[in-house]
């Protein structure tokens, strides 16, 4: 079983994904990252690590090809694109490459969420 975790170099999808790497073989989970040569310095090894830019649906489909599961980690806001047809890409990749789950949370980083599942 593959799972993906987007958002990987955030605060919220390095949390995550430390998390998993003790729960299941790092083999097992694929990072998604706009930025892949930061998340090969900030994630362990053994991880994979796939493009993943929520404005492209094209290369979040190929990204998420061979995915199960689908950690789906809110953007920020503020961006050029806006934050809903960022959300709805990542929707529409992950039905296209066949994701079978998709957990999404909406917070975006742990640090500014009052929130007790976000700390």
């Amino acid at each position: 079983m593959k799972i993906a975790i987007t958002g990987a170099t955030g605060n919220f999808g390095r949390a995550a994904i430390q998390t998993l790497s003790q729960q299941v073989a790092t083999s097992d989970l694929i990072a998604l990252a706009r930025n892949t040569e930061k998340a090969q310095q900030l994630l362990p090894a053994g991880i994979e690590i796939r493009p993943a830019s929520y404005e492209d649906v094209d290369q979040l489909t190929a990204s998420l090809a061979g995915v199960d599961r689908l950690l789906f980690v809110s953007s920020q806001p503020g961006a050029a694109m806006p934050r809903l047809e960022q959300h709805r890409n990542v929707v529409k990749a992950a039905q296209a490459a066949g994701v079978k789950i998709i957990a999404y949370t909406r917070f975006s980083s742990r640090r500014h969420s009052n929130n007790a599942f976000s700390s």
